[in-house]
């Protein structure tokens, strides 16, 4: 039985499917009671990254892959 239950709990939390091009949270909109950063929900397809500083992070960061 126990089993079974892990086999249940396993494919319920394997059936969330993820899009690719999709993201669910971007930007900052206040804090949570434990002062922690809290972002904001967005359901919309992924922005462009236009930061300069943050471009130059992932081109540093990921080297050839970035191009």
């Amino acid at each position: 039985m126990l089993k079974f239950l892990a086999l249940i709990f396993y494919v319920l939390l394997n059936s969330v499917i993820a899009e690719e091009g999709h993201c669910i949270w971007y930007g900052q909109c206040g804090e949570n009671a434990m002062g922690k950063t809290v972002n904001c929900y967005y359901n919309g397809t992924a922005k462009k990254l236009t930061d300069p500083t943050a471009l130059k992070t992932l081109e540093t960061a990921c080297g050839m892959s970035y191009n």
